[in-house]
């Protein structure tokens, strides 16, 4: 029997089981930088004051969370309206290729109707990852990315 699947904005109980999810995706090779605590428990308090800026969801199938997916908020001149940057999308191992990256990218796209542009990353070798996003209409943006951290 297949179990219900949803998706629900983060809780501060969520807090363990977002800290693990997290600092495994941060702990591969999709990732520049390294993660730590603090920025994850700004994240989370991000997440709960600001969810209109950055916006954590739990992907839950029955009583287990499958993953997270953080979302973040602006506007662009060249889209010529708001933007939805899917930061991560996370799923934990047991749950991959399992049609939950469709499913919360759909979820995304009903869930922010009034977007102008919806906009992801993709690691160049996270192959299934790439044609998933394709399959959804995404398309290559040709862009080089410079960036300064603080």
């Amino acid at each position: 029997m297949k179990k219900d699947r949803s998706i629900r904005p983060f809780q501060r109980e969520d807090a363990a089981i977002y800290r693990a999810m997290a600092m495994d995706f941060y702990g591969g090779d999709a990732t520049l930088y390294p993660m730590t605590a603090e920025k994850l428990r700004r994240s989370m308090d991000m997440a709960l004051s600001h969810p209109d800026r950055f916006a954590l969801h739990m992907l839950v199938e029955g009583e287990e969370v499958a993953g997270y997916m953080a979302l973040t908020f602006c506007f662009s001149t060249e889209a010529g309206g708001e933007v939805c940057w899917v930061e991560e999308l996370y799923l934990r191992p047991g749950f991959r290729s399992k049609g939950w990256g469709k499913k919360a990218l759909g979820w995304v796209e009903e869930r922010y109707p009034g977007m102008a542009r919806f906009r992801l990353e993709v690691d160049p070798a996270n192959d299934d990852a790439r044609r998933l996003y394709e399959r959804l209409g995404f398309v290559s943006l040709s862009y080089e990315q410079l960036i300064k951290e603080r």
